[in-house]
């Protein structure tokens, strides 16, 4: 069975040219993207009229020369990984070059002024097209200008907006964990042996011995030593031989 071009407008089913040159035919990619692209780019979709299948095939003509590679023997064609075919009939149209204009031969001074008549008013037209055509391209672009400025204010608060939510989230999150940290602090400061956490004489009496605070804090006072020792008073003897 003859394998055959699935390009629209291609009815390439032979495997040589007109001219003999050989024809190659090419499945359709395992990668998802890929076929997305070779069908994007032969403008067709699958439907129930048009399946991809093992026969469904594009001829090397959609392709470029450097999109092959070839065989170790040489003897077959390869069309390089992830390349896509790009040569088809609407792409390759082009438009006519316009001719250039005949030379003009003037055969007497009446031509040549109605000539340059022509020519000055044609200027003076153009020129009044021209600056017309200027100022209502500036008018455009100015009213372009203000819409893309709104549309940038626009997108800016909106992200300022987005921002702001974000920031009161985060907030309230460290907010909650301050909490946490403040009630653990405490916990761990009522749980460690000081002072502060004895509130009765009872507990003075059971845990130090003496039978009050007051006994206890006059006792501590008069051992304390002081920050960098200025409490305490030194004594020098000498000795005698």
């Amino acid at each position: 069975m003859p394998a055959h071009c699935c390009v629209p407008k291609c009815t390439k089913k032979l495997y040589r040219t007109e001219n003999g040159k050989k024809i190659s035919y090419f499945k359709f990619p395992d990668d998802v993207n890929l076929k997305k692209r070779w069908l994007h780019a032969i403008r067709r979709d699958e439907c129930k009229d048009f399946t991809v299948n093992q026969n469904t095939k594009i001829c090397s003509r959609h392709f470029k020369p450097e999109d092959f590679v070839k065989s170790v023997g040489g003897q077959r064609i390869y069309v390089r990984e992830g390349v896509v075919p790009s040569r088809f009939s609407w792409s390759q149209s082009s438009p006519l070059k316009r001719k250039p204009p005949k030379k003009r031969m003037f055969t007497s001074n009446t031509d040549t002024e109605l000539i340059v008549s022509q020519t000055t008013s044609a200027t003076e037209t153009n020129g009044d097209n021209c600056t017309s055509s200027a100022a209502g391209s500036s008018a455009d672009h100015d009213v372009q200008n203000d819409m893309d400025t709104q549309g940038n204010t626009t997108e800016d608060f909106k992200e300022l907006l987005e921002k702001l939510k974000s920031l009161e989230l985060e907030n309230a999150s460290l907010k909650a964990e301050i909490g946490v940290l403040k009630r653990q602090k405490g916990l761990a400061d009522s749980r460690v042996f000081q002072l502060r956490n004895f509130t009765s004489d009872e507990d003075i009496a059971f845990y130090t011995g003496f039978p009050n605070f007051a006994t206890f804090n006059a006792v501590y006072e008069f051992l304390n030593t002081g920050t960098n020792g200025e409490n305490i008073r030194y004594s020098y003897y000498a000795r005698q031989l």
